[in-house]
């Protein structure tokens, strides 16, 4: 929903051509601003803000990190796409990749087929399941990643599509409607990803702002953890962790990183910040 208001002709001068009215005419007083009762200007009307097309997304949309005050959460507003893309999507499961932390292309596994010496009724049972497997891709490719790139475009903001479209690649990925690219640049754009920044400065930045995030007396609490999860995940995109947690341990240095463990210290970093830095008063 756009704020403007289109230009009617009672705004703008004398077409060209037409003369305008004597002293005192109608003409005289157009291009002056408009008055309210009593002799003030009228206030300019409030920025409405932008909720998407889709009603079920219950007005979360991707926005460009300039246009909130408070800090947005890509993480959020996906939460709320995966949840309107599983009612409204056949085998909604298979787009589950696009949705974690490293925003992955769906892949789905073909059926093994038999040993060449395997009976008839095994080699019966792969054709059938290769013509299903032929048809589930088919759905993947055709309806499900179309619909998926198609609903993530229209919860974006008219300022985000500005900004995607001037991406390299985004003729292409809006022609094959590639997932993992739109999702990946919105997250950057969001998160204020830059580039041409230097990725250990940016990751300082991103760590500071996190650690002292707190919560303003006229802010409600669901903003302020929007604000504070935005961060978290900007140093996660920088590729920074904000749990302070030894992944192996150093008298086995060939171990295999509990990743369970780091999962678990995460969530609690993340509420004890939340509890820290929140108001008292609230």
């Amino acid at each position: 929903m756009s704020s403007e208001t289109k230009p009617t002709a009672e705004q703008g001068g004398a077409p060209t051509g037409t003369p305008s009215a004597g002293r005192g005419g109608r003409n005289r007083n157009r291009n002056r601003g408009q008055k309210t009762g009593d002799g003030a200007p009228p206030k300019p009307k409030a920025r409405v803000p932008h909720e998407g097309e889709i009603a079920e997304m219950n007005g979360y949309v991707f926005e460009t990190a300039e246009e909130r005050q408070t800090r947005p959460s890509f993480g959020r507003t996906m939460e709320e796409l995966q949840g309107y893309a599983r009612s409204t999507i056949t085998y909604a499961e298979d787009l589950a990749p696009l949705f974690g932390e490293t925003i992955e292309a769906p892949r789905l596994k073909p059926p093994d087929p038999p040993a060449a010496d395997a009976p008839k009724y095994l080699q019966d049972q792969y054709e059938y399941q290769w013509k299903r497997y032929g048809k589930h891709y088919d759905q993947l490719e055709d309806v499900s990643l179309p619909t998926l790139f198609n609903a993530g475009w229209k919860q974006c903001t008219p300022a985000m599509k500005v900004r995607l479209k001037a991406l390299d690649g985004y003729r292409t990925a809006s022609q094959t409607t590639d997932c993992v690219w739109l999702f990946t640049n919105i997250r950057s754009i969001m998160l204020q990803f830059d580039a041409t920044k230097k990725i250990g400065l940016s990751l300082l930045d991103a760590r500071f702002n996190f650690l002292n995030c707190s919560q303003h007396a006229s802010e409600s609490v669901e903003s302020y953890v929007e604000n504070l999860r935005g961060w978290a995940e900007a140093i996660e995109c920088y590729g920074g962790h904000i749990a302070e947690y030894i992944f192996c341990d150093r008298d086995y240095p060939d171990a295999v990183p509990d990743l369970d463990g780091y999962n678990r210290a995460r969530e609690e970093t993340l509420a004890l910040a939340i509890i820290r830095n929140a108001d008292a008063a609230k």
